[in-house]
């Protein structure tokens, strides 16, 4: 009875390091829309996945009619976040994206929004607090303002970037993305990559990407997407690789090397114009049914059903901000398999088929030891 006792204890322990090991490597959760239609992409490291103490962002992406994300770390390391040209998805235009550095305020989990305007990001508090706005106006007598700049502008923090063509990723099978890399040879007039792609696979162990930029623990960076944006749903993304600094981690890589890969795509409705919910239509409104209620005839922010909205409607059974087919949502907006892993659900050295069988296998030898102890 002990050793099934002891096996039963092992089973935990393994069931424990693959929960542990599906968390997201890095967070978007606070991304911002402000009342003119501006996204406020914020991107922060999160957690020690598998030992992680920073993460190295290679690719970047915003686009209003939908993106796609690849995320693997199951027999090597695969991420990237990018617009689908098969799927009609097209990239923001560069010259209306904005970045700060790569920031340390004093409490990174600490954001607030102010949406007026051209919107007011608030990063960290007291002294050590620092405001984002697109317009500096509108962050005039607050925080510290953080500066902000162009992609194609290199600061101590971020190397300029480039528009990345035919990207592909294992984690996204044959099908290639088009992305924002970062440090790669450029061309300055049309703003593309002209040689190398941004790192998308690596083995596992790898050494750190010499493309991207790192956001460490305690840090965070804002992209800026604006450009009449104000009557449209847009998807933001990055996707990156988990470094490990100090040669403690899950894998048992070596400081410096990759440990983990993540790719996020979330999406974001369009803002709520000033005046939805007052049974008049008025633009921009689309639709206007005198309230702020998702799945009736009129969205809460006066836009018209549809799926690719990022809002679940009435009959709808998902809705993921696209209508791609294979990521989770396809494009009727009904729930269905994914084509690759999304992020975090495969661990580096176990899959979740590979856990199962591992810890049924544990559990039969279990009994077998309980019935020879009969």
């Amino acid at each position: 009875m002990r050793n099934v006792g002891r096996y039963a204890a092992l089973a935990a322990v393994m069931m424990s390091v693959w929960v542990q090991r599906s968390e997201a490597q890095f967070s978007l959760s606070n991304s911002q829309r402000a009342a003119d239609g501006t996204v406020y992409e914020v991107l922060v490291a999160s957690g020690t996945f598998s030992g992680a103490e920073e993460l190295r962002v290679t690719t970047v992406a915003g686009s209003p009619n939908g993106l796609g994300s690849c995320s693997n770390a199951n027999n090597g390391l695969s991420a990237m976040a990018g617009a689908d040209p098969t799927a009609l998805q097209v990239l923001h235009p560069f010259s209306q994206i904005r970045r700060t550095a790569v920031l340390t305020p004093s409490n990174v989990s600490s954001v607030s929004f102010n949406p007026s305007n051209g919107g007011r990001l608030t990063i960290g508090t007291g002294g050590g607090a620092v405001d984002v706005c697109r317009v500096s106006s509108d962050c005039a007598g607050g925080a510290t303002d953080a500066g902000v700049v162009t992609l194609d502008t290199a600061d101590s923090t971020v190397p300029a970037a480039c528009v990345a063509s035919n990207v592909t990723a294992t984690a996204c099978g044959a099908t290639s993305r088009t992305t924002i890399a970062f440090g790669l040879p450029r061309n300055s007039t049309t703003n593309a990559c002209t040689s190398g792609a941004p790192t998308t696979n690596l083995a596992i162990c790898g050494a750190r990407p010499s493309d991207g930029f790192t956001v460490g623990q305690g840090q965070v960076i804002v992209f800026i997407y604006n450009h009449s944006l104000a009557n449209s749903g847009f998807t933001y993304g990055a996707g990156g690789f988990g470094i490990d600094t100090d040669g403690t981690n899950n894998p048992h890589c070596s400081a410096g090397q990759a440990v983990t890969a993540d790719a996020q795509t979330p999406s974001a409705p369009p803002p709520i114009p000033p005046n939805c919910g007052d049974g008049i239509v008025s633009p921009p409104e689309e639709c206007d049914d005198g309230n702020q209620t998702n799945g009736d005839t009129c969205d809460n922010n006066c836009t018209k059903p549809r799926c690719g909205n990022g809002i679940v409607d009435a009959g709808e059974e998902c809705d993921d901000g696209n209508q791609t087919n294979g990521d989770g949502c396809n494009n009727n907006c009904r729930v269905q398999g994914e084509s690759q892993p999304p992020p975090g659900k495969v661990a580096p050295a176990m899959s979740p088929l590979g856990g199962l069988l591992t810890m049924a296998g544990l559990l039969l030898a279990g009994s077998r030891v309980l019935r020879r102890s009969r």
